[in-house]
């Protein structure tokens, strides 16, 4: 019966399709639907790994409604065909679209979702439940994420925050600021759209953060590290001696209470493949593919990062101690994501370059070319003149002429600069003899540098 079954629902079906026509326009509009329905969740499977437990229950409950719609066409039930065909419909477009960060005010967009995240709810300790899209950000307290997999969180008139693999958040509200975050392992981003400030807290470091900015943190517990990169912002943080102020494009990193500060450099400028690539396997399985970008100022290493998902919260490649700016990645068939970024000294990291998206078939065809010689990005950093030094043992006073509103450092010093370029700078050079004077000018804007060195000789 079960065989008769399926035959008769396959003839009902192809009877639809080549004589919906002659039939009512029910019945062709609910197959036309139908058919689109299944590519869009065609293209769901296509760009989902087998980690993405959400992607893959959606897939299979999605499946099991479109049997249903079958059966409702096949006993003429078009009416609730329809009904049920849109709910799958909206169901499947807003899946595909939550990874987008470009609207983070949309209140339908303000969780986003990739692997198991669990949450807990405010005012009920040891509530940890599985999060799902209908929970309000108001109401979360704390945010843990599993093994490959990531959350994004959009908070009413707050910080939009990307959770990494393996992270705990714990969010906290008060009178005096709006929003206070204990990052008590892992990665985060915070994103402030507007000008309110925040507390984060890594271990005993308590950050305070002045928004419009982009903030990245991490909490190392087993090794006792702790680091931020600030790529647009202010951070300030109370050191046992001094306060320290941070802004656009300077990181540091906290090794016990050791601080390490150091400039961080831009966001490198993708080159190859192009921002929706065609990439031909030519019939085979896989691929070689040449990812290839330009970075801005100076970096110690490159990452890259390969996802089937724009939300890169799993990834097919991820490497970040690649010596060059370019590298080789196989691929199968289907639509990725690409993106890099530089690292800076310490290894912390600068922001990550524009997302591309590349489409990799496995038809015939003639595969983006890729350039067999670098060339260098036009753009070069702020001038750097007049320079002159004056020895007083053991310090250096050195000054010169850059760009008005560029940053400078000397030796890794930061130095003054005044509203018309001028800057000065006292230096420690207790030991004698042959030493190296470096200079380095940075646009706080694109994150281009120029270096200027001299060997001077200490008496």
């Amino acid at each position: 019966m079960k065989l008769l079954r399926e035959m008769f629902r396959s003839f009902t079906l192809l009877t639809v399709v080549f004589f919906g026509a002659c039939g009512t326009s029910d019945k062709a509009n609910l197959t036309e639907q139908l058919a689109e329905t299944r590519l869009k969740l065609s293209r769901l499977e296509a760009r989902s790994s087998t980690t993405d437990v959400n992607a893959l229950a959606l897939i299979e409950k999605t499946n099991k409604r479109l049997k249903q719609v079958e059966d409702l066409i096949i006993e003429s039930e078009y009416e609730q065909a329809s009904d049920l065909l849109r709910l799958i419909d909206s169901s499947l477009t807003r899946f595909m679209e939550e990874g987008r960060t470009d609207d983070l005010g949309n209140p339908t967009r303000r969780i986003a979702l990739m692997g198991r995240v669990t949450y807990e709810v405010v005012g009920e300790e040891d509530s940890w439940s599985p999060l799902k899209e209908e929970v309000a950000p108001k109401a979360i307290t704390g945010l843990r994420t599993a093994i490959r997999s990531g959350v994004f969180v959009a908070f009413p008139n707050g910080p939009g925050v990307t959770l990494g693999s393996e992270a705990e958040l714990l969010v906290k509200r008060n009178a005096r600021r709006r929003y206070m975050m204990d990052l008590n392992r892992g990665t985060a981003q915070l994103v402030l759209e507007g000008g309110e400030p925040m507390q984060l807290r890594l271990g005993n470091i308590l950050l305070d953060i002045q928004g419009p900015g982009v903030i990245e943190a991490a909490n190392q517990v087993l090794t006792g590290n702790r680091q931020v990169s600030v790529y647009k912002g202010r951070v300030t943080w109370d050191g046992p001696v001094e306060r320290h102020d941070f802004s656009d494009l300077e990181g540091m990193r906290w090794t016990g209470d050791e601080m390490t500060r150091t400039n961080l450099p831009g966001a490198p400028r993708p080159q190859s493949p192009d921002e929706d690539g065609m990439v031909y396997t030519n019939n085979q399985e896989t691929t070689s593919v040449l990812f290839q970008w330009y970075s801005s100022g100076s970096r110690s290493t490159s990452q890259l990062q390969v996802s089937a998902q724009p939300y890169y919260f799993t990834r097919i490649f991820d490497n970040a101690v690649i010596p060059d700016e370019q590298v080789k990645v196989v691929l199968k068939p289907g639509v990725y994501y690409w993106r890099a970024r530089s690292m800076g000294k310490n290894r912390i990291p600068g922001p990550f370059s524009k997302s591309r998206k590349l489409i990799v078939s496995k038809e015939t065809g003639t595969t983006q070319t890729t350039a067999t010689k670098k060339e260098k990005p036009k753009a070069k950093g702020p001038e750097i003149s007049d320079v002159s030094f004056e020895i007083f043992k053991p310090t250096v006073l050195v000054s010169g002429q850059t760009v008005a509103g560029s940053r400078v450092r000397v030796n890794g010093e930061t130095a003054v600069v005044m509203d018309d370029g001028r800057f000065r700078s006292v230096i420690n050079m207790a030991e004698a003899g042959q030493q190296m004077l470096r200079i380095e000018a940075m646009d706080p804007v694109t994150g281009n540098t120029t270096t200027w060195e001299k060997e001077i000789i200490i008496p």
